[in-house]
């Protein structure tokens, strides 16, 4: 949690030295008594704390454990609601700043290759999908998400290829991208349009 910019705990009954502790690690502390005890309540005292201008607050309990780069997935969420309003440029910043916080995670590269997908940015796509597989090994964490490990990549690689006029390069990422997802029928598809081209070429040359 040390990565956060302000630490603020409502405290609600505890008897030992955990406020204390708390404050001279930063934390910006307080105590209340919730009485009749409602959850609601607390929270909603809790949430009172939080600084005007903060742009994402993170609930949580005291015996929760980050990993680190826990805030890519929040700054990746904002960045896909910039671009759920058409607002490219800050839903690239924030992507870019998810991708900052966890450099070591898929997930924000393929966000990005996603979004300039979109835009028919082939290069972009590329090089953001070429970023996500370089990282090889998957963690168990609660922001690691399946298409970034499955088909995605390659598929979004091969259509890049394919609009740049790269026939076999296309065909070797559909083929990965089907060895994947078999059973997908547009990677099938994709797979046997790409190797009739590739054929078409190949008897020219």
């Amino acid at each position: 949690m040390t990565e956060a910019d302000a630490v603020v705990v409502l405290d609600t009954g505890s008897s030992d030295d955990t406020v204390e502790k708390l404050r001279r690690r930063g934390a910006i502390v307080e105590r209340a008594e919730i009485f009749p005890w409602r959850f609601d309540t607390a929270r909603n005292r809790s949430l009172a704390l939080v600084p005007d201008d903060a742009d994402i607050c993170v609930c949580t309990d005291l015996d929760e454990v980050f990993h680190p780069g826990w805030r890519a997935a929040s700054m990746r969420y904002i960045a896909k609601s910039y671009a759920h309003k058409g607002d490219f440029h800050s839903a690239r910043r924030y992507f870019l700043r998810a991708i900052a916080e966890a450099p070591h995670l898929r997930e924000g590269y393929i966000d990005l290759a996603t979004t300039l997908y979109e835009r028919e940015d082939w290069p972009g796509v590329l090089y953001f999908t070429a970023c996500a597989l370089e990282i090889t090994e998957r963690p168990a964490t609660y922001i690691c998400e399946a298409a970034a490990w499955g088909a995605l990549p390659h598929d979004l690689r091969a259509i890049a290829f394919h609009r740049l006029g790269q026939i076999p390069l296309a065909l070797e990422e559909a083929e990965a991208a089907l060895a994947l997802a078999p059973s997908d029928p547009r990677l099938q598809g994709n797979a046997a349009l790409l190797q009739k081209a590739a054929n078409a070429i190949a008897q020219h040359q």
